[in-house]
């Protein structure tokens, strides 16, 4: 629908030789938003928008553009006072050079201050430019600010993208705006789809409905959520044993203007195969789909969405065909030379494969799997859940777990490392137990995976040289200083550490992760303590702090909240004895307790809450030198109160009872006893007596007498004084 004299419908359509997916989607990710942004700092108002992509095209509709920008209010500021008057208070020639260049009168000024100094200033409005004016450098602008991986230029324009603009449409209302990418015009006119209606079409007003209809009928299918629709249809009427893979649905949407499905067959020789192998065959090199019977195994036929319904079918089909015939015939001479020797024998070839620069071969770090794994399972203060059958595979599987690097398979299908490892081993009659560790120890693919459905799909062991993998890569970047910064991460170590506290989460492992990295940086021949090289706050990012912000990234956590805040307070470093989150399951299981309690028992954890609070708050600005200091035992002796007396016999009594039930993690009893125990003592204590007299030595002994109280709770279980203040019901 057409709009008002004062706004109109807008148009573009950047048609463009065919676009890479990666292009696409860095156009469905920022563009709307860029240009949004843009138009509201142009102060120019619009209504809806709406983006469509093709492989040839990129169309953009505003429902409602304003055809002028908003005036603009602004103040001005001309010469100080004393300059702008001379002594018989008569302008100066600063002041009439400011009024001219301003095309003000001096009935239009006033005098304030600024910075101290009282100056002339006026109040001006700058009227708005018209939206056709100001609009295609808007465009153009937001065009080259797009993060797209790789760009082109074709022309001396200097105007960059990722393929050549063939033409332009830029419509406001009923007119073409003068708007011109890498030496095309902008035109009243579209075009169809390359091989069945190549032809131009003029485009007679920015009406959205109309503008579909017209692609349509040339067929061009503008919507990418239809086009994706229109294969999910072809795929379940064609193939129905298996659900659609939707990621290569929206690769094949978005290589296409027009869906059409065939079908072709390869030879059945290629079937024994692995799957993964004739599964990744045909997504990666030819984006078609992998055709299942109702037991779920692979068919010798396969499914592919060209552009559009031809004439030259067959020949397509043929295509189609001898391109994966050529790729299975070398993936099956590639399986057949891997095989011809074992996959442990292939070790050696590994010091020839560079990990990462300053940290060795994949050799070196293999040997270091091997021997971090066997730590693990001796380890006393670990408790990772394997019996002692898992752990000859977790050792057997860290000892195989990189050897498929070396072979001729994954190099043609990097993506197919762990699986080629686990094929191989399967081959060689490896426990089946260890060649599904190999594979899964690079699971789960995704960082938005439950944790709950990991134990579905990994085996324990699995899981554990998982964590081994991460924790070696984490360890030995940050050793030598290749943390992320800000956007920047080369090495993907958020992905490393979200699957690693991930898999920690999903089963449950017990280890202290400090120790581990004393151990890798043993292992990596890497000098120091891991206190000092890993978390010294002297470093930029600290491996402690990543690993609390993949924690919170993985319980999905936002700043501000009371999960937040009581995030923190599971995690807070308190500055003596061992770190509180080195025990990474320990951390989501307080967390998880503390959340429960604050939502469904929240009387009972608010106590608790505010004797911490209250604790904490007379402590922390103590002149004590060191935590230490301020944790020393109170003396009974130096006690005048009954308050005091009672608390430190209340502290005597119940400490070896919270502390026992803390050992056995029964944190919900924890919270209830030490509530219960000092809530009403500690507001008494509060109410009679000052803890900060004159005399040092019985100000510091009833220091020592908080710290001692909020310490029972805070070191063990969570410093709650990271929350802000409640209400307390008793």
């Amino acid at each position: 629908m057409e709009k008002s004299n004062n706004s109109k419908n807008f148009l573009l359509e950047i048609g463009t030789e065919e676009l890479p997916v990666d292009a696409l989607d860095v156009l469905r990710g920022h563009f709307t938003a860029r240009l949004e942004a843009a138009l509201k700092e142009a102060r120019l108002a619009f209504g809806s928008t709406k983006l469509e992509l093709t492989p040839r095209r990129v169309v953009f509709f505003i429902d409602g553009l304003s055809l002028c920008q908003e005036d603009e209010a602004l103040e001005v500021t001309g010469p100080p006072k004393d300059k702008a008057y001379d002594s018989s208070g008569k302008p100066t020639e600063a002041l009439l050079g400011f009024l001219r260049a301003k095309q003000l009168k001096e009935k239009d000024i006033f005098i304030r201050e600024s910075r101290g100094t009282k100056c002339v200033a006026a109040k001006i409005v700058r009227g708005g430019k018209p939206a056709e004016e100001i609009l295609p450098e808007i465009i153009l602008r937001v065009l080259q600010s797009l993060p797209f991986p790789k760009l082109m230029r074709w022309d001396n324009s200097g105007f960059r993208f990722p393929r050549p603009v063939r033409w332009c449409l830029a419509i406001l209302g009923n007119k073409s705006l003068a708007l011109s990418l890498g030496g095309v015009k902008a035109k009243s006119e579209t075009h169809g789809h390359r091989f069945l209606s190549n032809k131009t079409m003029s485009v007679k007003g920015a009406n959205w409905e109309k503008f579909k209809t017209i692609l349509r009928k040339n067929h061009v299918v503008l919507d990418c959520e239809e086009r994706k629709a229109l294969i999910r249809k072809g795929l379940t009427q064609k193939e129905k044993s298996s659900p659609p893979d939707e990621g290569l649905i929206h690769v094949a949407s978005l290589l296409v203007e027009e869906p059409f499905l065939i079908e072709g067959t390869f030879k059945k020789e290629y079937l024994k195969l692995p799957e993964e192998i004739l599964y990744t065959a045909m997504k990666k090199y030819q984006r078609i789909f992998a055709v299942y019977d109702s037991n779920g195994k692979v068919l010798d036929r396969f499914i592919a969405v060209i552009n559009g319904k031809r004439k030259d079918l067959a020949r397509l089909k043929l295509d189609y065909e001898r391109v994966l015939e050529s790729r299975l015939a070398d993936a099956q001479f590639f399986y057949h030379e891997d095989t011809r020797s074992s996959l442990d024998s292939k070790r050696d070839r590994l010091k020839d494969l560079v990990f990462m620069k300053k940290l060795g071969t994949f050799l070196e770090k293999e040997e270091r799997l091997v021997r971090l794994a066997e730590y693990a399972v001796s380890h006393r203060e670990s408790s990772l859940g394997l019996n002692e059958a898992e752990k000859d595979y977790l050792r057997r599987a860290a000892r195989l777990s990189k050897n498929d690097l070396t072979t001729q398979m994954v190099f043609e299908f990097p993506e197919l490392q762990g699986v080629m490892g686990r094929e191989y081993a399967c081959y060689d009659k490896e426990p089946l137990e260890v060649a599904r560790a190999i594979s899964e120890h690079y699971l789960p693919k995704s960082l938005t995976e439950d944790y709950r459905h990991l134990a579905k799909s990994i085996s324990r062991a699995g899981a554990v040289l998982g964590v081994i993998d991460r924790l070696d890569t984490l360890v030995g970047t940050f050793a030598i200083g290749l943390e992320p910064t800000g956007s920047q991460d080369p090495f993907a170590l958020r992905r490393a550490g979200g699957t690693l506290v991930k898999l920690i989460r999903a089963f449950n492992l017990r280890f202290p992760y400090i120790s581990w990295t004393n151990k890798l940086l043993e292992l990596y021949g890497i000098k120091g303590d891991a206190e000092v090289i890993l978390f010294s706050k002297k470093r930029g990012t600290t491996l402690s702090d990543f690993i609390e912000d993949r924690i919170s990234a993985e319980l999905q956590v936002k700043a501000g909240t009371r999960e937040y805040e009581i995030l923190q307070g599971v995690t807070k470093y308190k500055g003596v004895g061992e770190r509180k989150h080195s025990d990474i399951a320990n951390v989501f299981y307080r967390y998880e307790i503390l959340c429960e309690m604050f939502r469904n028992r929240k009387v009972i954890f608010e106590r608790a809450f505010k004797v911490v609070e209250r604790t904490k708050n007379i402590i922390r600005g103590s002149s004590f030198e060191n935590y230490a200091d301020i944790l020393k035992p109170p003396d009974p002796n130096l006690f005048s109160t009954s308050e005091e007396k009672k608390l430190y016999e209340l502290l005597t009594e119940v400490k070896p009872k919270l502390k026992a039930l803390i050992k056995d993690e029964r944190y919900e009893e924890v919270v209830k006893l030490y509530g219960d125990t000092f809530y009403e003592p500690i507001h008494v204590f509060f109410d009679k007596v000052l803890v900060n007299v004159e005399d040092k030595a019985v100000k510091n002994n009833r220091l020592n007498l908080m710290a001692n109280i909020s310490d029972l709770f805070v070191n063990d279980v969570a410093d709650l004084s990271e929350m802000t203040n409640m209400d307390v019901k008793t």
